[in-house]
């Protein structure tokens, strides 16, 4: 187990924890004090004893760590899961002062969780069932990341929309959001473009013990301030998010992903 990579304990984690959801173990009944009996001060309902709570914790389900729940009632399979590996780089700050951006600081991004949800559109009629069953009061339908398998249902959207399209030698994912499009190329397995309303650049990312990111280049977009700060966090995120839908439920996709593609 020493020898194990990070991300093989990931997938077991997640296939035990599968395995588990898979069986279902109801819980023993609790003895309750006849009612004949219910006339003093003696508890009507006596707590567990160490043996039975151990056994009833068993039970639990670690939604926490996954919970899918939204993908099992879709009847339409729009909700999908996908894999991505915990990640953590720093990425350069800048402030735009004078048509220029300028380092002032580093900031840390980070995905913790492997285990996430993506909405096909094209599959979903917004029956709202995910809604109706999410423990924590979401909407995975309107919530997760909303994927679009054509350009033409693409267009009609105006927010959390994504389309991810190949010229044969290059992955695109396009994402649109409340201040504008997002556009993030994978050109080779370790060299990202992006382009977003407020900054673009190149980034070539180092496998190294920090997981940083070389930023190659970079220039202010069309909606940036003077005086902002800015980093290429959404680059980041997006990147994330493509690797991790080809990786997972890229037969769905009608792309044609690269050799040299991670």
């Amino acid at each position: 187990k020493k020898d194990m990579t990070a991300s093989t304990e990931d997938e077991l984690q997640t296939e035990n924890l599968m395995r588990l959801r898979a069986k279902r173990v109801f819980p023993d009944s609790s003895p309750t004090l006849p009612l004949s009996e219910r006339h003093g001060f003696t508890e009507v309902t006596p707590v567990f004893s160490r043996e039975q709570a151990v056994k009833e914790a068993e039970r639990c389900l670690s939604c926490d760590l996954i919970c899918n729940l939204c993908v099992t009632v879709c009847p339409n399979r729009a909700n999908q899961v996908y894999q991505t590996p915990p990640t953590e780089v720093s990425l350069p700050v800048y402030l735009y002062e004078n048509g220029a951006l300028t380092i002032t600081s580093e900031k840390k991004v980070a995905v913790k969780q492997g285990t996430q949800i993506v909405n096909i559109t094209d599959l979903c009629n917004e029956c709202g069932n995910c809604e109706t069953f999410c423990p924590t009061d979401g909407a995975p339908y309107k919530d997760k990341p909303r994927l679009h398998l054509e350009e033409r249902t693409f267009n009609d959207e105006t927010v959390n929309a994504l389309l991810i399209d190949s010229d044969g030698e290059h992955v695109r994912l396009r994402m649109k959001a409340a201040d504008g499009e997002h556009v993030l190329i994978q050109k080779s397995g370790h060299v990202i473009v992006y382009e977003g309303p407020k900054i673009s650049g190149q980034i070539k990312k180092v496998r190294d013990s920090k997981a940083n990111w070389e930023v190659e280049e970079v220039l202010p977009g069309a909606k940036l301030q003077q005086g902002e700060n800015i980093d290429m966090g959404e680059a980041f995120k997006l990147d994330v998010l493509l690797t991790g839908l080809l990786r997972s439920i890229g037969y769905i996709l009608n792309v044609t992903v690269p050799n040299h593609h991670p």
